[in-house]
């Protein structure tokens, strides 16, 4: 069953238990839903589950904006009204997805699709949409995205040739001939990462003299 068609359902279930409150809600939404579609295929297209997801979200977005400028003018009644109104719009809404899954989602659809920088964003965000299918608001994928892809492009732009300092020691790898003194263990292994996860560095090799080796 589509969310469309449990929406319908519901207004029927709604009507039949006198519910008027859940009632005005649906049949909201479900104009919301049908003017998007008309909107965006025509009279006789169909959305797909991650929109009529999108459409919910959007409905709830204007709840909360409600409930924050009637609480705003000291009108709690109507807060109170947008509230009950958002809570049975979230019970349309798939299980949420953590922030652990949305980093690792993030992180493995920019390699799947091989961004370096921001102008890859549009494709990483239309594959992302496909793979979340809802769980996750735009709002915050976007956000996600940006920061990631930002701290790619850094990592990409750090000079190939690395000079790791151990106990005074300096290892030199790469072929520029520019030297840099990294001289606290902190520094040393956060530099490590960076090359590591460089998408540009498939393979890092260090020797350090076990002697000299930063404890």
């Amino acid at each position: 069953m589509s969310l469309s068609e449990k929406i319908t359902s519901d207004i029927k279930d709604a009507m039949r238990a006198k519910d008027s409150t859940k009632l005005a809600v649906l049949r909201s939404l479900k104009t919301a839903l049908t003017n998007y579609t008309i909107e965006k295929y025509g009279a006789d297209g169909q959305l797909q589950a991650s929109e009529e997801i999108g459409a919910v979200r959007t409905a709830i977005k204007q709840r909360q904006d409600s409930i924050e400028k009637f609480e705003e003018a000291g009108r709690n009644d109507l807060a109170e009204q947008e509230k009950l109104e958002a809570d049975i719009l979230e019970e349309y809404l798939p299980t949420a997805l953590s922030e652990d899954e949305i980093s690792t989602l993030i992180e493995d659809t920019i390699q799947e699709v091989g961004a370096s920088s921001r102008k890859d964003m549009g494709e990483v965000m239309k594959l992302l949409q496909s793979k979340t299918e809802g769980r996750v608001d735009n709002k915050t994928l976007s956000s996600g995205v940006m920061d990631r892809l930002t701290w790619v492009k850094q990592e990409a732009d750090i000079n190939v040739s690395a000079i790791l300092v151990a106990g005074g020691s300096s290892i030199r790898m790469g072929f520029d001939k520019t030297f840099a003194k990294l001289g606290e263990r902190s520094v040393i292994e956060h530099s490590i990462q960076a090359f590591i996860k460089c998408p540009f560095i498939k393979n890092l090799i260090i020797f350090i003299n076990e002697n000299t080796a930063p404890q």
